[in-house]
């Protein structure tokens, strides 16, 4: 394997929250896919943080290189998933708080 000299590895994470009120956050842009899930958004952070670190083992251990850009650390962003937002909790949507308020008529 050769070795990498790169700085921490941006890790892109798309947050989803369920109906029955858990949060699932699938990685973006890493080769191939972690998902994970939690009760709360920081029980979700940590289980996907820890489930990389295992993918990130297995990988090497199957000597793939992609996993020397990972060397230097990782930064983690997460981003909400807003359609999925907007359908679990519709009162959010413009048109609903203004029919709500009698400010707009449709």
């Amino acid at each position: 394997m050769k070795k990498s000299t790169a700085s921490k590895k941006l890790i892109r994470v798309i947050v989803e929250r369920h109906e029955d009120g858990t949060y699932w956050g699938t990685t973006q842009n890493i080769p191939g896919v972690v998902s994970a899930y939690g009760s709360r958004l920081e029980l979700l952070k940590s289980n996907i943080e820890a489930a990389f670190k295992d993918y990130l083992v297995l990988a090497t251990e199957e000597g793939y290189d992609w996993v020397l850009d990972f060397e230097s650390g990782v930064q983690w962003e997460y981003k909400m998933n807003i359609q999925a937002f907007f359908a679990l909790i519709p009162e959010v949507k413009i048109s609903a708080i203004g029919k709500k308020q009698e400010l707009m008529k449709v």
